[in-house]
């Protein structure tokens, strides 16, 4: 990506844990991350099985001039109690909520297809990055997961030079991560 760095967190919290104390884990984390790197972009997405429907906690100043709606819009109007922890977290560690906010996805779409409503994984942004986010958009192709992928547009730096192929093709070899049913316990 040329000279912008980017930080990419990906958590996932399992709803029967204790959400206060993994969210101080993770401010924990964060705070590491933030004191000890520097950064362009610092994102992050989360499964942290928590609706937090039209909740919106950010000023609306905060998003003038950029591509974003200040206010969220979603098809999921479901709240649960684990909300108001993680609006508190996102505020206290200075990031926004991206869900419903973007032109591709607003209002926000499901990003949990077992039930086809739930709108469970969210992506948030360092408030200092927010000038970088252009678009988020959720795929609604089907995959081999519950959970749908998204992508995310950024401005960068420099532009993305695309390199020539070679005609002479390497194989890879890729590692597959397979899930384990008796490692569930320890995750």
């Amino acid at each position: 990506m040329g000279s912008t760095v980017l930080i990419l967190g990906s958590v996932y919290l399992r709803k029967c844990l204790d959400l206060r104390y993994l969210l101080d884990i993770l401010t924990e984390v964060i705070n590491g991350i933030k004191s000890s790197r520097s950064y362009d972009i610092f994102i992050i997405n989360d499964d942290l099985n928590a609706r937090v429907g039209s909740l919106n906690p950010w000023p609306e100043k905060f998003f003038t001039g950029l591509p974003l709606n200040p206010l969220t819009s979603t098809t999921d109007q479901t709240i649960c109690d684990r909300r108001c922890l993680l609006m508190d977290f996102m505020l206290d560690n200075d990031f926004i909520l991206l869900n419903g906010r973007t032109i591709s996805y607003s209002p926000a779409q499901p990003t949990y297809g077992n039930l086809g409503t739930s709108i469970i994984d969210l992506v948030s942004v360092d408030i200092s990055s927010l000038h970088l986010i252009m678009d988020l958009e959720v795929i609604l192709e089907p995959s081999l997961s519950d959970h749908r992928p998204v992508l995310l547009t950024i401005q960068t730096e420099t532009p993305v030079q695309h390199l020539a192929c070679s005609s002479q093709v390497t194989p890879s070899i890729r590692k597959k991560i397979v899930w384990s049913e008796e490692a569930e316990p320890r995750y």
